[in-house]
């Protein structure tokens, strides 16, 4: 159900969404190609998906990093985490390699993603967070997307 919501919400805006197969997932679910005009972009990430209501605490929800840490904060497509709260209503989202290369800078193991409550996922916010995710794929093909990150831009 949570692949579902977030597939229906991303291609319901015009985006290219590819579902990685189970025997496959290495904790990327989703491969997601943005669509501007019509027309498909260069900008694209990677997406762990969770639902339920197991990873949810009390300022918002957390996505256990396990072995995917060295992946996802330096893979060649930055991962995010989306979370699917049926129970609250609604799609949830976190930069798993921001916050990966941050803790790396900090010096510091990250053991779960923290996903902000504030950070919705929905028809009314889709086009703000596309383009956040295009600015900082911008700053990754400039070569200073891992410097932006460490600077909390």
């Amino acid at each position: 159900m949570a692949l579902n919501e977030v597939r229906a919400l991303l291609e319901r805006h015009g985006h290219i969404v590819q579902e990685v197969d189970g025997g496959n997932d290495h904790g990327e679910d989703l491969h997601v190609t943005f669509v501007q005009n019509g027309e498909r972009t260069a900008d694209s990430m990677a997406v762990q998906v969770k639902g339920g209501v197991s990873s949810r605490t009390r300022r918002g929800r957390r996505i256990r990093v396990g072995d995917h840490g060295g992946n996802w904060r330096d893979g060649s497509l930055p991962v995010l985490c989306v979370v699917h709260d049926p129970e609250r209503g609604g799609l949830f989202w976190a930069n798993a390699t921001r916050q990966l290369r941050r803790a790396e800078a900090l010096r510091t193991m990250l053991k779960s993603v923290v996903v902000s409550r504030e950070s919705v996922l929905n028809d009314d916010t889709i086009g703000t967070f596309v383009q956040s995710m295009r600015n900082v794929l911008v700053w990754e093909r400039q070569g200073v997307g891992r410097w932006a990150d460490l600077g909390g831009r």
